[in-house]
């Protein structure tokens, strides 16, 4: 009988294994939360490697162990993979059986959750005579076929009116941070001028080729670290096309990532022709070492060729370099190496490391070569601060030297359709981030971030090394190259954000922003109302 329990257990397992390995949506707050569990889970009952998205398999034993009215909120959002309360009344006999989904099926061989997404919000800007003003609808689907296969999809529409300091950066590159090609907008019910359409939307098709190995193909983006930045790979550029191998085994995780990428924004074609394309390829190492320490290795290449693909960076375990070399290319390669440490009680410390391009025999020669190109980070996030129960705080610190992430032309810089595929602040930059987060109750969440920055600004005459999309080729000078050599800008931003969760997945918020680069000011506010979406955080 023992024997019998036991084998319908592990049966038991393998499904959710198979059916499940659908993602959490990148931008998720549910992330927050998780991360929350693992540090404080002293008992270290589930290995989690900080690359995301996350599958909903990834938590399962997680969150089984854990109890409270936030798990069961996480629990009626993710309930195909972890039971949940049923709705007391389902509307309609066939909407909301469960709390937080809109509509579900469930039969042997289709798993299917449809929710729709709305998000409004105004306020004003001291920078701007219209309002700040957001209108956004649209649908997210998933579903999980006969055990194997699992589907998502989301669709937004947007119209916006954004902020001083985000219009700064679409005239400067033709890109709204995070999205793809947009369109003037104006309303004069909301006397909005000045504002912006676009259209996004992102989704995969996955397979799980057992319980260890799957394999999806998508259009979305990926993050790697734990920190609020990421030096590797972040979620800050708009959505690629993207083909994914993930294997999970024991304490190890191996991520294959091959995408197609753009040089320019889209707005540059016109609408006269394709974009020209570049192509990326990056894996990812990790290994958890014990119950406490995480390591990570990175590795990526950006790289064009006229129509076609390079075959040889499709071999998922070869150092990137050694093709490069070979092939004679001026490809673009990434080294990196994250990690993540344990020790401290409710506490976790993390760091990242990334090289563009090192000569150690220049790096200690004092001759400050321009060409020894690399980032640091380094963060702490502590739990119950000061023994105030769900009173969370992160510390982080990121610097990147000069011309890291560049290259000699588009064709192999480190980003996406005009936007940077790692740190916002793109390079040339020092960078000290502060976030306090608050749960005086399930519902309610507080939430203060803090940025102090120094960055090396734009250059009407020299290439000072901040801005990848620039090619190194103009860069101010071979040697002698530290850091703010030719000045710099002080950056700070204070951001307050207040929500509650009125139903699952209905959130009323309100956010108030001061955010200074210089001699120029801008104090923002906004309230709104939100419904099965996640608010995007624009610092920088």
């Amino acid at each position: 009988m023992r024997r019998l329990r036991s084998i319908a257990l592990i049966a038991f397992a393998v499904q959710v294994g198979l059916a499940q390995k659908s993602p959490i949506l990148l931008d998720d707050e549910q992330y927050e939360f998780v991360e929350r569990l693992r540090i404080l889970d002293t008992a270290k009952s589930q290995v989690l490697f900080p690359v995301y998205p996350q599958g909903r398999h990834e938590i399962h034993s997680l969150l089984e162990a854990q109890g409270g009215v936030q798990a069961e909120r996480f629990r009626a959002k993710n309930n195909d993979v972890l039971e949940s309360k049923k709705s007391v009344k389902p509307v309609a006999k066939h909407f909301y059986q469960s709390p937080a989904i809109f509509y579900e099926v469930n039969r042997p061989a289709l798993k299917l959750r449809v929710n729709p997404i709305l998000h409004f919000a105004m306020g004003s800007s001291d920078r701007s005579d219209d309002p700040l003003w957001l209108n956004q609808r649209g649908i997210e689907i998933r579903a999980a076929i006969d055990d194997r296969f699992y589907l998502q999809t989301r669709v937004l529409e947007t119209q916006a009116g954004l902020p001083g300091y985000i219009r700064d950066y679409v005239d400067a590159y033709e890109a709204i941070p995070g999205q793809g090609l947009y369109k003037p907008f104006s309303s004069s019910l909301f006397g909005v001028d000045q504002g912006y359409d676009y259209l996004n939307g992102d989704g995969q098709l996955g397979i799980a080729l057992s319980e260890h190995v799957d394999i999806s193909i998508g259009h979305g983006k990926h993050f790697i670290g734990s920190g609020m930045r990421s030096l590797l790979l972040s979620d800050f550029a708009d959505n690629y096309t993207y083909l994914r191998l993930n294997t999970q085994v024991w304490k190890l995780r191996y991520t294959n990532i091959y995408a197609e990428l753009t040089a320019d924004s889209p707005l540059a074609s016109r609408g006269f022709g394709l974009l020209p394309k570049k192509y990326m390829t990056a894996h990812h190492l990790g290994f958890q070492i014990g119950s406490d320490l995480y390591l990570g290795l990175f590795e990526s290449v950006v790289f064009s060729r006229n129509n076609q693909f390079e075959f040889q960076y499709l071999n998922p375990i070869i150092l990137y370099r050694i093709i490069e070399q070979k092939l004679g290319s001026p490809d673009n390669v990434l080294l990196g190496l994250d990690m993540r440490i344990d020790l401290l009680p409710r506490t976790s410390w993390y760091g990242q490391i990334v090289f563009d391009e090192l000569q150690v025999s220049r790096l200690f020669d004092g001759s400050q070569w321009w060409g020894n190109k690399f980032a640091t980070q380094m963060g702490v996030k502590h739990m119950d601060l000061l023994g105030v129960s769900n009173l969370d705080v992160q510390i982080e610190w990121n610097r990147a030297r000069p011309f890291i992430y560049s290259h000699i032309d588009s064709s192999a810089t480190y980003t996406h359709a005009a936007q940077e595929l790692a740190h916002p602040l793109g390079a040339h930059f020092d960078e000290l981030l502060f976030r306090l987060t608050y749960r005086p109750m399930a519902s309610v969440r507080l939430q203060l971030y803090q940025l102090q920055a120094r960055v090396a600004g734009t250059n009407a005459e020299d290439n000072v090394g901040s801005d990848p999309r620039l090619s190194n080729v103009s860069r101010y000078s071979e040697f002698g190259v530290g850091f703010f050599d030719l000045g710099h800008e002080r950056l700070s931003i204070t951001r307050l954000t207040a929500s509650y969760e009125w139903k699952p997945g209905l959130y009323v918020e309100t956010e108030i922003q001061h955010r200074q680069r210089d001699e120029l000011s801008e104090f923002l506010w906004s309230l709104g109302l939100r419904w099965n979406m996640t608010q995007r955080i624009q610092l920088f």
